[in-house]
């Protein structure tokens, strides 16, 4: 008897299959995992098929080349895993793992309001997900007013207005799965590692990630690509075999710009950011499971 299985992806634990109903109750006793050269194995452990061959293990290539990879297989029965594979997360942080963007705006707005001057919070929503944009939050305050005092207490203000912020819903459930699936998991920000790592220490989520790159990492900051590409290079993963996470439309473009597959997760300070250049847009990740997202791009479906 010839069997071929045609499987659509095999990873962390997830299989969509086409192989009989009697046949899926008993890949429950599967497992998986990448080893070094980038292959997704699946272990079958005593799995026996139909022609009481066994299949002690199944490799298939997850770069640029698709065609189906057999090997270490056992008389005629065989599986083909054909598509890609999802080998990493990448996250922004300011805005997506926390929201500190709409703190920032609030504080401001906050030292407007006791000097009794009203805050054009329009005005300010362009610099969320830029670095180094040349804007004067305090020209109502006149010419003559102490600018290092106001940034000294804006700072003050936005500090502690931040580490009241908890994490952003469903970001927690996407590091556990992406852990217990063995997807490596990035950050790439254009804050600097002070803040980032700080903010991570403090929430406890910094030794969940892999890598953390942050503009002191690179001489370019997004929307140019730089930080999305140093993730990928320490990773060892093509473009398409991780997924980027942004709020923000600079943010978006830059992860577009490295060929990543792009998810937006918008905040209250970036609802009305062009995000277009995303591959999906979701209200929150709490809204979108991590199974759901990674057979949409393992099979390389980029849009609704």
């Amino acid at each position: 008897m010839f069997l071929g299985i045609l499987l659509r992806k095999a990873y962390g634990g997830q299989v969509a299959r086409t192989c009989p109903p009697k046949l899926q109750r008993r890949w429950k006793r599967a497992s998986y995992n990448l080893n070094g050269d980038g292959l997704a194995l699946l272990r079958l452990g005593q799995f026996q098929l139909p022609d009481r061959k066994m299949a002690p293990a199944i490799f298939f290539r997850s770069a640029e080349d698709q065609s189906p990879t057999r090997c270490c297989l056992t008389g005629r029965a065989f599986v083909w895993l054909v598509g890609l594979v999802i080998r990493a997360l990448i996250l922004d942080f300011d805005g997506l793992v926390i929201d500190t963007e709409t703190p920032l705006i609030d504080a401001l707005a906050a030292i407007h309001e006791r000097a009794g001057y009203a805050y054009p919070r329009a005005g300010s929503l362009g610099l969320i997900g830029h670095v180094g944009i040349k804007f004067d939050p305090w020209s109502a305050f006149g010419p003559d007013a102490d600018r290092a005092a106001l940034e000294k207490e804006h700072h003050l203000l936005y500090r502690d207005m931040c580490t009241r912020q908890p994490i952003l819903p469903g970001v927690l459930d996407y590091l556990n799965g992406a852990k217990s699936r063995g997807l490596k998991l990035g950050i790439a920000s254009n804050s600097s590692h002070r803040h980032v790592d700080g903010h991570l220490t403090r929430l406890g989520l910094f030794n969940l990630f892999d890598l953390i790159r942050c503009r002191d990492d690179v001489r370019r900051t997004k929307p140019e690509p730089d930080l999305y590409l140093a993730v990928l290079a320490h990773f060892g993963c093509a473009p398409t075999e991780a997924i980027a996470f942004e709020d923000s439309a600079p943010g978006a473009l830059a992860a577009r710009s490295a060929d990543l597959w792009t998810v937006a997760v918008p905040n209250p300070s970036t609802l009305r950011h062009d995000l277009s250049a995303a591959h999906l847009v979701v209200s929150s990740l709490a809204a979108q499971p991590l199974d759901a997202l990674l057979d949409r791009f393992a099979n390389g479906v980029s849009s609704a």
